[in-house]
């Protein structure tokens, strides 16, 4: 009996990693459709395609503010300029360090947006060194400039709690896994870890592991016991995880990631 238990689990394992591969290609085929599913309405897929090509490295912001990125032959930096009574001051957000980047065409750019995660800014588009692009969204309010987002992979966009702004929800390159970005009623940045807070919301085993599918809102959850493992499938309503997760914030304080240190 314990050789064929010993047995199972590889079985087990393998009918999970076979899902997550299913979850990427099901992900893959509702980005090249341009379409989301009847029963997601309200998630908005990120316009990856469009934030490459059309990315400059040069944003002026009339008479106030100026973003553009700047290479030096060994450093890749985000810079501002801002105009403060007639005076000018000009400084560094950030700092990219790996010089392969200095080699490719269009390998880093801004985008302005609008409306996101309730504030105007831009975005800086890079390439990463393990591949694909990362895009990390600075918000531009008043005199201050801080960055609220940064993602990679699979991207949506979509208003959780229905208040009038937008969160962001990306993979970051990891296949069924996310992170959830978004503001609370203060302008602070938060983020936290959309598969732990969806463990915790349902109650889970914090020996089970989830891989989410964000448009048809449901979670393959994989539990491990000592002598067996354990598939399931959830309906999940990720309005109430938000809640769950911002009540938490409020409740027992940050328990996230504030991201919005002002850099400016």
């Amino acid at each position: 009996m314990g050789h064929r238990k010993i047995l199972f689990l590889p079985f087990l394992l393998f009918a999970f990693l076979f899902l997550c591969a299913c979850s990427k290609s099901s992900n893959t085929n509702i980005k090249s459709g341009s379409t989301l599913s009847e029963e997601s309405p309200g998630f908005r897929l990120f316009p990856i395609e469009e934030v490459m090509e059309e990315s400059t490295t040069f944003l002026d912001y009339g008479k106030e503010w100026a973003f553009y990125v700047k290479t030096d032959g060994t450093l890749v930096q985000l810079m501002y300029t801002h105009t403060d009574e007639g005076v000018e001051h000009e400084g560094v957000l950030d700092t990219l360090k790996s010089t392969y980047l200095l080699s490719l065409d269009d390998a880093a750019g801004l985008k302005p947006f609008e409306n996101m995660m309730g504030c105007d800014g831009f975005i800086f588009k890079y390439e990463s060194e393990e591949g694909g692009c990362v895009f990390d969204f600075y918000r531009v309010m008043n005199d201050e400039i801080t960055k609220i987002a940064s993602c990679k992979g699979d991207m949506y966009h979509t208003d959780l709690d229905n208040d009038g702004q937008t969160e962001i929800i990306c993979s970051n390159g990891a296949s069924g896994h996310f992170n959830l970005f978004w503001v609370d009623e203060n302008s602070q940045a938060h983020e936290c870890y959309l598969n732990e807070t969806t463990r915790e919301f349902l109650g889970l085993s914090s020996l089970s592991h989830l891989t989410l599918d964000i448009p048809t809102e449901r979670a393959a959850i994989m539990t491990f016991f000592p002598d067996h493992a354990e598939l399931n499938f959830e309906n999940v309503d990720w309005s109430s995880v938000f809640l769950f997760e911002k009540i938490r914030v409020t409740s027992h304080g940050d328990v996230g990631r504030k991201l919005d240190s002002n850099l400016m």
